[in-house]
């Protein structure tokens, strides 16, 4: 048998421990909120940093291919590319030439074998340089 007081002590404690655990469901959810808030949050920083990533790359091979073309345009590039141009012509009419006198062999009065000689070097000369 439970008398008033007892009764009103009971109810008075049970409101109180369904406050805490609502307040402690409260707080769960606050704290749950909190951190999907946090985790939102650190998602969108992510992602701008990979932005700002790859923006970075980006500009990164924009600079590389400027300096890339730069260099190819470059006086110093363009001489030595003419010099091998110039020595590799000069080696394939030297091969050419060569190849010509061993076929049509050399007389003392056409030192350059004759008319189907010079065709004939010429034509290997032009072959030679890949043209």
């Amino acid at each position: 048998a439970i008398d008033r007081e007892s009764a009103e002590e009971i109810l008075a404690a049970k409101t109180q421990e369904a406050a805490a655990s609502a307040a402690a469901a409260r707080a769960s959810n606050d704290a749950e909120k909190a951190a999907a808030v946090q985790a939102k949050d650190d998602a969108k920083a992510a992602k701008e940093a990979a932005r700002m990533q790859a923006a970075q790359a980006r500009a990164d091979a924009q600079a590389q291919r400027a300096a890339d073309r730069e260099a190819a345009n470059s006086p110093w590039t363009k001489a030595v590319g003419s010099a091998t141009r110039a020595a590799s012509s000069s080696i394939g009419r030297q091969v050419a030439n060569e190849i010509g006198k061993q076929v049509f062999g050399s007389s003392r009065k056409s030192s350059s074998g004759g008319l189907v000689g010079t065709v004939l070097r010429s034509v290997l000369g032009n072959f030679m340089r890949g043209r």
